[in-house]
């Protein structure tokens, strides 16, 4: 239909439906970015009801004098066009099912909101957030549709999914929360399955090391002995020393999943709270600026602005910004190294410390 090249909608929609049929919602969704304040169904069936209308109008001035090549659109269209189509053929026509969706995707939306709905309800639970996973076979004809039909103004199936049941939910009271959601609600196209995943709390903890030779992670670790075997959770760290340096400062760490108090003696824990998205971004873009190291040395004369312990044993103090200068500010003198600890470090992160300790003072252990 070369003459509704002026008309960029309904020249592609009547591309799209003498190919494929479609419901509502999945030809409104090719065109998803184009409008506000309607749902894809209602764009779709506004896309054909206009299109019927404009194709009913050229027939009638003579301007598609061969017919049959709407009959193919006609049935792809489906009931909007069932009249028109016994119209001009003088018979009934049998619509198709979506060759998207197989006409199931408003019953998909229905049938996540209740069981979204029950959960939350029934659960007690107020933020959520909510995923879908396609089967493959759907996905799969997403993909080759996308793929093979361009200019399109796109919507996925999952984004029409979530954000259509997300606005009922909230509609409901419940709050889509993208940033701390106390659940999240999967759910499965294929199968009908919703999974609820309950969120991982990552509480905040502040930790001085006052043993040597002891990691934070088990990876890291050369010895059986770990913060985060003792814990018994997973830890991420925002910054951290060599695992022969004891640490005085209070330094950060985020455990995520159930904290178990440690029995190793090694680490002085507090708990701080939970850690809001806010202050995790900040917190592990915020190493320290300025730290401060104790070490002890083996020197044959004094080493400058040491402090003289017994013998040849010396302490000095260095101030640097982290161990890679420590290590090469150590590698200029001519010293053996006994021991090194961290007694002060500097920077935004204690900030950051406090402010979420502040901020979450009521979920203290």
């Amino acid at each position: 239909m070369a003459s509704c090249s002026d008309r960029q909608v309904l020249s592609k929609a009547f591309h799209l439906l003498s190919t494929y049929s479609l419901c509502d919602s999945c030809l409104g969704r090719a065109f998803a970015t184009l409008g506000r304040g309607h749902s894809n169904a209602e764009r779709g069936k506004a896309i054909k009801l206009t299109l019927l209308m404009e194709i009913d109008r050229k027939v009638k001035d003579h301007e598609i004098p061969n017919l049959c090549q709407l009959k193919e659109l006609f049935v792809n269209t489906g009931e909007l066009a069932r009249d028109l189509h016994r119209f001009y053929f003088g018979e009934d026509m049998e619509p198709r099912p979506c060759w998207l969706c197989s006409g199931k995707i408003e019953w998909m939306k229905v049938d996540f909101t209740n069981k979204a709905r029950m959960v939350l309800k029934h659960q007690g639970f107020k933020r959520f957030l909510l995923g879908v996973k396609l089967g493959r076979e759907l996905k799969g004809r997403e993909l080759e549709f996308t793929s093979k039909e361009k200019g399109l103004f796109y919507e996925s199936i999952k984004n029409e999914l979530k954000r259509e049941v997300g606005k009922i939910l909230s509609q409901e009271g419940f709050l889509p929360d993208f940033e701390n959601p106390e659940v999240e609600l999967l759910y499965q196209v294929e199968t009908g399955e919703l999974q609820v995943l309950r969120k991982r709390e990552e509480l905040l903890v502040s930790y001085k090391r006052f043993c040597r030779g002891v990691s934070l992670s088990s990876w890291a670790s050369t010895s059986p002995m770990s913060l985060e075997s003792s814990i018994g959770a997973r830890l991420s760290v925002p910054f951290s020393e060599l695992s022969e340096t004891r640490i005085f400062e209070d330094y950060p760490v985020v455990v995520k999943g159930q904290y178990i108090e440690p029995k190793e003696s090694c680490f002085r824990l507090l708990k701080l709270g939970e850690l809001r998205g806010k202050h995790r971004k900040l917190l592990f873009s915020a190493p320290p600026s300025k730290r401060m190291y104790r070490v002890t040395v083996v020197s044959d004369a004094p080493p400058a602005g040491s402090f003289h312990l017994a013998g040849p044993l010396y302490d000095i103090t260095l101030v640097v910004s982290g161990p890679e200068e420590l290590k090469s500010r150590l590698d200029d003198m001519n010293i053996e190294v006994l021991s090194v600890d961290l007694v002060i470090a500097e920077g935004k992160f204690k900030r950051i410390m406090q402010q979420s300790k502040t901020s979450n003072i009521s979920d203290r252990v």
